[in-house]
């Protein structure tokens, strides 16, 4: 006689009192993988986008040094033609007769107003700024009293400061500027010749 075997009873799993918790818990190895592809594409991108920056820093300091080199040259010139002016310019402003046989003329003097005007009209326009070029032609108005000093040495030492601002400009350097004395100051200066441009060296 066969025996029957007995039943098994399986009992249902009472509910959770957090069904909310159990189901982000079931969620969370999903989750954690999609964390994980995300940070990996947000590392590549900041990498690339760093790469790229870094990239672009390097070719703009290149083409900064580029530009700086085939300045050079220019600067150069510039440079030579101030110190050139201002040797001129002083020597003119500063060249007093000290006897009665200077009073007729002073050779130096005189060549060097002569080189001060072919500079004026030639090389300077190339190269002054428009502080230089209208301090420039300030001492270009003064000279046309030439015996009178105080005019000359005041135009003559604007325009050094003009220079000197020009080229600490160019050589990307802070040259600090000084007021004048009161010793310095000059006197009016007589109206522009017809023949000289009011703005200076440039036309504007």
């Amino acid at each position: 006689m066969l025996q029957q075997s007995p039943y098994i009873v399986i009992k249902a799993a009472p509910p959770s009192a957090h069904p909310y918790v159990d189901a982000v818990l079931g969620l969370l190895p999903a989750l954690i993988a999609v964390g994980g592809g995300l940070w990996a594409v947000y590392k590549y991108l900041r990498d690339e986008r760093d790469a790229l920056n870094k990239d672009l820093a390097v070719r703009a300091q290149a083409n900064e040094t580029a530009k700086i080199e085939s300045q050079k040259p220019f600067s150069a010139k510039q440079q030579e033609i101030y110190f050139d002016l201002l040797a001129t310019t002083s020597l003119i402003a500063t060249r007093e007769p000290e006897n009665e046989e200077e009073q007729k003329g002073i050779p130096e003097r005189d060549a060097a107003i002569r080189h001060f005007w072919v500079l004026f009209w030639g090389a300077l326009p190339m190269v002054a700024n428009r502080e230089v070029a209208i301090a420039a032609d300030a001492f270009s108005v003064a000279l046309d009293h030439e015996n009178d000093f105080v005019p000359l040495r005041n135009t003559s030492m604007d325009l050094a400061r003009a220079c000197r601002q020009s080229l600490g400009t160019a050589w990307n350097i802070g040259l600090e500027q000084f007021e004048k004395g009161d010793a310095a100051i000059a006197k009016p200066i007589p109206e522009r010749s017809e023949f000289y441009p009011q703005s200076g060296p440039y036309s504007v």
